[in-house]
């Protein structure tokens, strides 16, 4: 018998994670900004928009509650936060907010996680908008080849004793 799937569960990353302590350095960008998240695919309620305090560092975005209290000079630590895990997202304008609302125009990011789940971050101009668009698509975008890169490496070096012994 096949078990069927929860239709009621909420997506990993609704769930707040205990303090994080971060290098200041290593944080990218960070502002406040209004959150959602949908299972992707999935047309739920689509305004229920949250206030979070959003950080980009390395491959992961963090969406704090509050901003983050400095530790000292060179760390903060972050307080009940949710980790999108950017790495390989794909990241791009949600064009169909751009014309939603004829009172205000939106600057909406979306990102489509790996796991499936799409997050909406909504920012107040157009030029942080794609400010954000262009830092978040190189934090996916890092690393996508340096296993492959590694991997010709170790082959390429393989071959060359090979030869080396084979001629020699």
């Amino acid at each position: 018998m096949r078990m069927k799937r929860s239709r009621t569960s909420v997506p990993a990353s609704r769930f707040s994670l205990p303090g994080t302590i971060l290098q200041r350095d290593a944080v990218d960008r960070q502002t406040w900004v209004k959150h959602q998240e949908l299972a992707l695919g999935k047309s739920g309620k689509r305004n229920h928009w949250e206030d979070r305090w959003a950080m980009l560092s390395r491959r992961s975005l963090y969406l704090c509650i509050e901003s983050p209290a400095y530790k000292s000079e060179k760390t903060l630590e972050l307080g009940a936060h949710t980790r999108v895990d950017v790495r390989n997202a794909i990241v791009d304008i949600a064009y169909d907010w751009l014309s939603s609302s004829f009172s205000k125009q939106r600057h909406v990011v979306r990102i489509v996680t790996q796991n499936r789940s799409e997050h909406l971050i909504e920012l107040n101009t157009e030029s942080e908008m794609l400010s954000w668009i262009s830092v978040l698509q190189s934090s996916s975008e890092d690393g996508v080849g340096e296993e492959a890169t590694t991997a010709l490496s170790l082959h390429n070096s393989q071959s060359v004793s090979f030869l080396l012994f084979f001629f020699f």
